[in-house]
């Protein structure tokens, strides 16, 4: 996991799908319109914002049918000018083909409300455990395909580190 610094919008992270390429969400990168000339540093290595290693970015995609509104194709790619070395600390993500069908639970991560004060955001990587909702339960709700539904069996939860 990586936090993606482009905007104050969001906190944004993302994941490795190789040593120089990167896979988050198309909102966090739809702010930095000019790859060229938006500054878009990836920080990665460490679950402490302040003590990351630093990566400059080549080139950002936005899906070509993402939608700011409805957030429909929500996927980006972020390309690094080096590779990154993977370790302990620094590791890749496998991709799935298809929705687990037998899927229950999962965990959510990243930064952002640490609790219901909308001023105090993580400065640490958080995570919570989510239950999956099924994709026709989760469309119900308006949301778009393609887009995993979770819920916390406590409502006042907050992620943990």
């Amino acid at each position: 996991m990586m936090y993606i610094n482009c905007t104050t919008t969001y906190l944004c992270g993302g994941s490795f799908i190789n040593n120089r390429v990167v896979l988050t969400a198309a909102h966090c990168l739809y702010p930095c319109v000019d790859p060229a000339n938006d500054i878009l540093i990836l920080n990665y290595g460490h679950a402490a914002i302040d003590k990351m290693k630093h990566l400059k970015v080549r080139r950002f995609l936005v899906h070509y049918k993402y939608s700011d509104i409805s957030l429909e194709n929500d996927i980006g790619l972020i390309y690094s000018n080096a590779p990154v070395k993977f370790g302990k600390s620094v590791k890749r993500v496998a991709l799935l083909s298809i929705f687990p069908r037998r899927a229950t639970h999962g965990y959510v991560t990243g930064w952002g409300l640490v609790n219901r004060d909308p001023e105090e955001l993580a400065t640490s990587m958080k995570y919570v455990h989510q239950d999956i909702i099924r994709p026709r339960e989760c469309r119900r709700g308006n949301v778009p395909a393609g887009i995993f539904c979770g819920q916390s069996k406590n409502v006042e939860e907050y992620p943990e580190m």
